[in-house]
């Protein structure tokens, strides 16, 4: 994400991505899953990744989630309570 897609500066959007992870607890807003960042043993697909909570909105704040990277990429431009059930029905089996 740029911040140009978000209409924050470099700072405002590096702050809220900071805020939010924190929120967040450096979890997936989706799944619970805890982040890995950067470094030796992480695993890309567990990187942190901005997603807009509803897909058609824009990069703005209160419309954006962090999640892992392969969340984002298996969401696409989903809505977000639709794959909330979708994921739902994968933890019960």
């Amino acid at each position: 994400m740029k911040h140009k897609e978000s209409g924050l500066s470099g700072q405002e959007l590096e702050d809220l991505l900071a805020e939010l992870l924190d929120l967040q607890g450096n979890r997936c807003a989706l799944t619970g899953i805890p982040f890995h960042f950067h470094g030796p043993d992480a695993d890309s697909n567990l990187l942190p990744s901005p997603d807009r909570i509803d897909s058609n909105g824009h990069y703005v704040r209160g419309n954006i989630q962090i999640v892992c990277r392969f969340i984002n990429f298996w969401k696409g431009a989903s809505d977000n309570e639709e794959f909330k059930e979708l994921l739902m029905l994968v933890r019960t089996v």
